[in-house]
């Protein structure tokens, strides 16, 4: 797999090994690309060029959603809304993409132990799933309460990848079809009214 410099950032041809619909028009891509798989932190994201033509001529922007650093592995989650995610989902496994990446500075993680958060609303969850596992290793799974919201049960995406992890998950749908009925903040609210006071400093 080649590459050749771009400024400070590189440019990659990485080939799709997968693409899965997770949810109604929510699609997984998992690429072979070893260095951003073993380079990316989360909270950053790739350019992928979706097509071999210039048509679209700009690049998409990616939040990475996971990395395999072992295979070499990293993973894309996505809504087809546009143009440009209509022409990701449809390139075939074993074709190869030009990503640009890793770019972006990533989430801090802190530097000291804390009870963590995590709220996601729809696919704003995609870079958070990467978010999830780097807290994990580095302060433990016990201290991670994941909160995510859908439209619609059928619209929940991630929250067997959440689980797998044994972190709190409360999920929230607006049409109350599955889990707290309402917005993903309305049952941010409600968590943290159930918290000690303690452990509550940010309000006021």
């Amino acid at each position: 797999m080649g590459n050749t410099p771009c400024g400070m950032k590189s440019v990659y041809d990485c080939e799709i090994i997968d693409q899965t619909e997770v949810a109604p028009n929510v699609y997984r891509t998992r690429l072979i690309g070893p260095q951003i798989a073993r380079e990316s932190v989360p909270g950053q994201f790739v350019n992928v060029q979706v097509s071999r033509t210039t048509d679209p001529l700009l690049r998409r922007p990616f939040s990475v959603h996971a990395v395999d650093p072992a295979n070499g592995i990293f993973s894309l989650l996505y809504v087809v809304i546009g143009r440009g995610t209509e022409l990701l989902r449809h390139i075939r496994a074993g074709e190869k993409v030009s990503v640009v990446g890793p770019l972006g500075r990533g989430f801090d993680l802190g530097d000291s132990p804390a009870t963590h958060i995590i709220v996601a609303g729809g696919c704003g969850a995609a870079p958070l799933h990467f978010l999830c596992d780097a807290l994990c290793a580095k302060w433990g799974c016990e201290s991670i309460t994941v909160l995510a919201g859908a439209q619609t049960k059928d619209a929940v995406i991630c929250e067997a990848e959440f689980r797998a992890h044994g972190v709190q998950v409360g999920i929230s749908t607006d049409d109350a079809s599955y889990g707290y009925g309402g917005f993903v903040t309305q049952l941010l609210e409600q968590y943290l009214r159930s918290l000690p006071a303690a452990g509550r400093a940010g309000e006021g």
